[in-house]
């Protein structure tokens, strides 16, 4: 036996009686609702953490295809290789031409600390912030300073043993203020450098330099009339440059490639090289005077013998102070 289910025959609501009492809700306008979906951040995490390098790289890939703005950003935290070339040169394949200027703005956006307001607690009044404000001096622009770099070029082209100390730049003014020496530890390459570009030396001027290096499991510094560069210095701390020339890798020379070896860091302090520096400067000297193809452990005293300009020494100074240093500035 089938069973059968009978529908009503009306599906309307039943009339009000004439004589109900009229609902006030009834004349309001209906409210709209909508849904909303809540995020949580530690639940994102845990769930990025589960996924595979793979599957992760696809997610960021479609990411820079749906916001390219993220892009600058993904090529600084992925340490990838990067040419600054001419904007009417002709892209590689399966490159991505971005104006620098927008570059290094998200960079600098990124990197901006997050500004938060203070808890109640540590709150003060106004006019104890005017005062407080007022009484801090801000940080005068100084030529000293020890800056933590980056350096794709060099990263991502030589093993990543010889990248396990951070690198660095280090600088300091000679004595009479004419030029900037400085040593660098690239990783691969380390060496000490001095400026071409007259002085005074302002923030956001290109400075020009020569260097001399070597490989850092090597015993023998390079001297190579292609070794030179330039840096600009900010007012912020920032420093961003280029390497250009050649050094001594296992028994030959080895040529970086022109305009690639970029790099660019943050100054992290200079206490050291306020205290010391006609140390420091000298020490740099007397390694960029030692003789190619000798030990570092040579008898002291035995440095090439310079003209006034390439050595930054007048020939006076250079005489009485043979074997120890006798660099003035």
């Amino acid at each position: 036996m089938q069973s059968t289910s009978t529908l009503p025959a009306s599906t309307e609501p039943a009339a009000s009686a004439p004589n109900a009492p009229a609902d006030s809700s009834a004349a309001e306008a209906p409210q709209t609702s909508h849904s909303v979906l809540l995020v949580s951040i530690p639940g994102i995490r845990e769930a990025l953490e589960l996924q595979s390098s793979r599957e992760l790289a696809r997610f960021i890939v479609s990411m820079m295809d749906e916001v390219p703005d993220i892009l600058p950003l993904v090529v600084k935290k992925a340490g990838v290789s990067r040419l600054f070339t001419s904007s009417d040169m002709k892209p590689l394949a399966d490159t991505v031409t971005y104006p620098t200027s927008k570059y290094f703005e998200v960079i600098e956006r990124s990197n901006a600390p997050t500004k938060r307001p203070p808890s109640p607690a540590r709150a003060r009044s106004p006019k104890r912030q005017k005062r407080t404000t007022k009484d801090i001096p801000l940080a005068p622009f100084s030529l000293h300073g020890v800056y933590n770099l980056t350096c794709p070029y060099l990263t991502t082209n030589w093993d990543a043993d010889y990248f396990q100390q951070p690198l660095i730049l280090r600088l300091a003014p000679s004595s009479t203020g004419g030029h900037l020496w400085g040593s660098f530890r690239l990783g691969i390459i380390e060496g000490v450098f001095r400026t071409t570009s007259p002085a005074p030396f302002t923030p956001g001027t290109p400075i020009t330099f020569v260097w001399r290096g070597r490989e850092t499991s090597e015993r023998r510094i390079t001297v190579d009339e292609s070794n030179e560069g330039e840096f600009t210095l900010s007012e912020d701390g920032a420093v961003r440059g280029r390497l250009n020339g050649a050094f001594y890798e296992e028994g030959q020379y080895v040529d970086l490639d022109t305009g690639r070896c970029v790099f660019e860091g943050k100054k992290v302090h200079d206490k050291r090289y306020r205290a010391d520096n006609d140390k420091l400067v000298k020490g740099w000297k007397k390694e960029w005077r030692r003789l190619p193809g000798q030990s570092c452990m040579i008898i002291k005293g035995v440095y090439n013998r310079e003209s006034p300009g390439p050595s930054d020494t007048s020939g006076g100074e250079e005489e009485e102070n043979a074997g120890s240093d006798g660099v003035s500035g």
